[in-house]
């Protein structure tokens, strides 16, 4: 079932995040993030680490808990963003600028929505900076706890009825 909910978070935020637009690495026009489920594409030789997945979204399952009554995920979706003018030194305030943006819009878009294939948001929601990302890419992440019932036992069926053999036993 967390596997419907992945595919269905991926879904939601590729629709609802289509009309933003960020810088990409080694591009002139700008572009709506791309969602990944898990990792990021490997890096070319060239272009260093995963540079053009830039600007992203990435939805990661990392931890899951059965109660009575009840399934807990938490997915934690990490977003990166490129800042052109931040990598000549211009304006570093720009990818916090971007990142921030692109946080708040992953937030809102949850919020709405709040249910998806029955699995519901519980909140909150915790919002982290990664500080060890290096300018010119900036990174932050969300974790998300999601919720679902769960499964009902199925009841054991009497197929013949509570008097089956009753009455070969009245007979012997």
């Amino acid at each position: 079932m967390i596997a419907l909910l992945m595919d269905s978070l991926k879904g939601l935020l590729q629709e609802r995040l289509a009309d933003v637009r960020l810088p990409a690495v080694n591009q002139t026009v700008r572009a709506a993030p791309v969602v990944y489920l898990g990792c990021l594409p490997p890096p070319s030789l060239d272009a260093g680490p995963a540079a053009e997945a830039y600007p992203f979204v990435l939805l990661r399952w990392s931890a899951g808990q059965d109660e009575e009554g009840a399934s807990l995920e938490t997915v934690r979706i990490e977003v990166g963003v490129y800042g052109a003018n931040a990598q000549a030194g211009q304006d570093v305030q720009e990818v916090q600028a971007y990142v921030l943006n692109l946080l708040a819009r992953v937030r809102l878009v949850l919020r709405e929505t709040r249910r998806i294939d029955g699995w519901e948001l519980t909140l909150p929601m915790d919002s982290l900076l990664d500080e060890e990302a290096a300018c010119p890419f900036g990174r932050a992440s969300i974790v998300t706890t999601w919720r679902t019932p769960a499964p009902e036992q199925p009841q054991e069926e009497d197929f013949y009825g509570q008097d089956y053999g009753q009455d070969q036993q009245e007979q012997g």
